[in-house]
């Protein structure tokens, strides 16, 4: 019974609703204890404001219940602002700041971990296909003066060396290119291979950046639904008596149900930056002038 009572065994919050020395502020709680603590502010402001009026010092009996403060909070919820902010944050104490203090579990927290990590794919993809367009460009180039064959300026070799993706040749003098040139051509190997952008990596490029962020796209999203198809799977499975129960449980919810106001919500969707998000077939994504050793060739 002692151990009940201090909320040890199980483990509650019983001893902060019984404790007559717990703390308590003005409007921490809708109660009756809050109702006193008016009560009491109220008797004692109008005392002290009667023996103002009637010529003594009312002040030195003045006194003031702590009210309870709340955080403010330097987001709106479910805003792009709050999310792009949490999704950057690094620390609890980040969190906190820009959040005003919430539990880990809401919804905004889930949503900026999805957008963490679709920003992270965006990345990798649009180094990919930086990557594929600039080698597609020197793949062209490159041909062009082999086929043309003859003495090669310095920076024609540097766009044939870099066909081959020969490491360091950016640092070549024209006698070592000239060598190292007639060294590939010696072995006879092919160039290596570039890693391909498809349009299926096109797709899913544009599907990540302009697809909106909701409850249902993230870790916690998938789950539930998952959890539901799970529930869906099992019911042709079940007895009639687990139907039942199963039935009394789903019934017990409805009546349990309140038609909660939800908080207008936007779309949330990654951050960018220059990332160019242009949709265009990989087919279609050929020469890119934007190398240097490839417009000072001049081809």
């Amino acid at each position: 019974r002692v151990w009940l009572i201090c909320g040890a065994a199980p483990i509650t919050r019983t001893p902060l609703n019984n404790h007559k020395q717990v703390r308590r502020e003005l409007g921490d709680e809708d109660d009756n204890f809050n109702v006193m603590m008016r009560h009491i502010q109220s008797t004692n402001d109008l005392s002290t404001l009667f023996l103002g009026t009637a010529g003594f010092d009312g002040s030195v009996f003045k006194v003031q219940i702590e009210k309870k403060t709340e955080p403010k909070q330097i987001t709106v919820r479910h805003s792009q602002e709050r999310i792009d902010l949490m999704s950057n944050a690094t620390t609890h104490g980040g969190l906190f700041h820009f959040t005003g203090g919430l539990h880990l579990t809401c919804d905004d927290m889930f949503i900026a971990n999805e957008k963490k990590s679709r920003e992270g794919e965006i990345s990798v993809l649009t180094k990919k296909k930086d990557m594929f367009v600039k080698m597609r460009s020197v793949e062209y180039k490159a041909k062009e003066l082999l086929q043309r064959g003859g003495k090669y300026k310095l920076v024609e070799l540097k766009v044939i060396l870099k066909y081959y993706q020969v490491k360091g040749f950016s640092s070549y003098r024209l006698s070592d290119a000239e060598a190292k040139l007639e060294e590939i051509n010696g072995q006879g190997a092919p160039a290596p291979s570039f890693e391909d952008w498809t349009d299926e990596d096109e797709e899913r490029l544009l599907l990540l950046s302009t697809k909106p962020i909701y409850i249902g796209d993230t870790a916690l999203g998938r789950l539930e639904c998952l959890k539901k198809m799970e529930v869906n799977a099992a019911i042709d499975s079940m007895s009639k008596e687990e139907r039942d129960e199963l039935r009394a449980k789903m019934n017990a919810a409805d009546e349990m149900e309140v038609d909660e106001v939800f908080a207008p919500r936007v779309p949330i969707l990654p951050n960018l930056g220059d990332t160019n998000t242009e949709s265009a077939p990989a087919a279609e994504l050929h020469i890119d002038d934007q190398d240097n050793d490839v417009q000072q060739a001049g081809i």
